[in-house]
């Protein structure tokens, strides 16, 4: 499961892909009471996904209403990621500061650094001299060759976020570590599909 992690006005941990909520309301500017009902903490979210292994990303983009170059959130991230002891983790971001900063405050944490390009070869060193765990890049950008050579460089693969079924089965038929998709039932059906 693959999350998204903002935080409100009151420094609340929810979960959301964007910064503002459907009536267009930035999140940031924002009380956790203000904004709507369904939107979750990170923690109600984790309760949700249990048993599953997590993916949480921490949304850290310059040109958003809530970008913080002080990443003052990613403590209380790791903080509730500790708490969460029956679950399995991975932390992830674009921003390769705020990776080093969870790599600082936590070296233990498994880690994913997310890309664009997957393709670009010497973003696969660079997160492997980082420490990460895994490398995360779009997966219409991941060939057989990135996948082998992140394995060799101690570095899973996961794609994101894939929705068409031969592609599907191709990826994991390199040995991806995980598929982002949006619809996670179709997704293992493709996978179980002959091609």
């Amino acid at each position: 499961m693959e999350l998204d992690v903002r935080v409100t006005g009151d420094g609340v941990l929810v979960v959301h892909h964007d910064p503002y909520v459907a009536d267009g309301r930035n999140i940031i500017d924002h009380s956790r009471a203000d904004l709507p009902g369904d939107l979750l903490t990170l923690e109600e979210a984790l309760a949700a996904c249990a048993p599953l292994e997590v993916n949480v990303e921490i949304k850290s983009a310059g040109n958003e209403p809530d970008y913080d170059p002080e990443f003052t959130c990613v403590p209380q991230v790791l903080e509730v990621l500790r708490r969460e002891s029956i679950l399995r983790f991975e932390v992830s971001s674009f921003d390769a500061v705020l990776m080093a900063r969870v790599r600082e405050l936590d070296p233990e944490m498994p880690t994913g650094q997310l890309v664009l390009n997957g393709l670009d070869r010497d973003g696969w060193h660079q997160a492997a001299a980082a420490g990460h765990t895994s490398i995360n890049p779009h997966w219409m950008t991941v060939d057989e060759d990135l996948v082998t050579t992140c394995r060799e460089l101690g570095l899973g693969v996961n794609v994101w976020t894939c929705d068409d079924p031969e592609a599907i089965r191709r990826l994991a038929g390199w040995g991806v570590q995980s598929i982002i998709a949006n619809n996670p039932a179709a997704a293992r059906k493709a996978m179980n599909q002959k091609p």
